[in-house]
């Protein structure tokens, strides 16, 4: 599988947006609308995964189902965050980011299937 690149660079753009949003909440701003942030195919991952450059196959596989499935809760968590942010709820944003809210929650879910699939991808290309 060709995905190495792509999927290395998924997981490096994600852990980004924990840095974004709590920055988002201490300044109350953030450099997207919120109906951009909630689109799973408005990042580049996204629209990559989106994309023709992954196979058919690839794409009926249950790997690819479960990444762009919690890719898309991704989008929407941190959109979630982002609207408190704006709003000066910090408290709330932050319970989106704790060890267990649903921020934090997705996130990680997300993490794991990347790696999951990274993985298989550094196999196939070794």
């Amino acid at each position: 599988m060709p995905y190495k690149n792509e999927i290395d660079a998924a997981i490096s753009a994600h852990e980004m947006w924990k840095v974004r949003l709590a920055e988002a909440i201490e300044s109350h701003a953030i450099d997207l609308p919120i109906d951009r942030i909630c689109r799973d195919a408005y990042c580049e991952f996204g629209a990559w995964l989106y994309s023709d450059s992954i196979t058919p196959t690839e794409k009926s596989s249950q790997r690819y189902k479960l990444v762009r499935h919690l890719h898309a809760d991704f989008h929407k968590a941190a959109a979630e965050v982002a609207e408190f942010a704006l709003a000066g709820q910090a408290v709330s944003a932050k319970n989106l980011m704790s060890e267990t809210g649903r921020f934090s929650v997705v996130s990680k879910r997300l993490l794991a299937a990347l790696n999951d699939w990274n993985k298989i991808a550094k196999s196939s290309v070794s």
